[in-house]
């Protein structure tokens, strides 16, 4: 996968928890919606750049960890098993690569519960939150959660299409 220009969300953002709350699970079920009856074989089918479905899917539940693990004090690099250096870097071809390659062997069935128990782990973690930690002065937390939810399934999306369409037409 190669990080090009994405579209971006047309919303504006989220102003409150309920908001943000509401914008991920729109998010994320615009993207379940497409993954909805995709056996293992379509889940792991490399598209054009290399990655498949199920890529993506770990690709997604790593950030998502990843933004868990900052809620408990715990730096990015040692969550994603990214070298300081590297992501110090910010090469995000690299970084992604080096999140990518202990769940390139995994089954696709195991990544999708993986995917979806992260997601629900940070739904639960979010909810939990006091509103000022979100939307207080230090905007930290709340682009972290947004960057690492709803704008990346946004992002991940069409990629997945991608995938997809590139696989079935094969």
């Amino acid at each position: 996968m190669t990080q090009t220009e994405a579209p971006l969300a047309e919303q504006p953002d989220p102003a409150n928890k309920a908001e943000l709350l509401a914008r991920i699970r729109a998010a994320r079920a615009k993207l379940d919606s497409r993954l909805a009856g995709l056996d293992d074989a379509a889940l792991s089918a490399p598209g054009p750049e290399g990655w498949a479905v199920k890529d993506h899917l770990a690709h997604l539940a790593a950030w998502g960890r990843k933004v868990l693990a900052n809620m408990d004090g715990r730096k990015g690099p040692q969550v994603l098993g990214v070298p300081e250096d590297v992501y110090k870097r910010g090469d995000w071809v690299e970084i992604n690569e080096i999140v990518r390659a202990p769940d390139k062997a995994r089954p696709a069935a195991e990544i999708l519960a993986e995917y979806r128990r992260v997601h629900a782990a940070l739904l639960e973690r979010i909810a939990a939150l006091p509103e000022a930690e979100l939307f207080g002065a230090d905007d930290n937390l709340r682009n972290n959660v947004a960057g690492n939810t709803y704008a990346h399934d946004d992002e991940h999306r069409p990629w997945i299409e991608t995938v997809l369409a590139y696989t079935q037409a094969k």
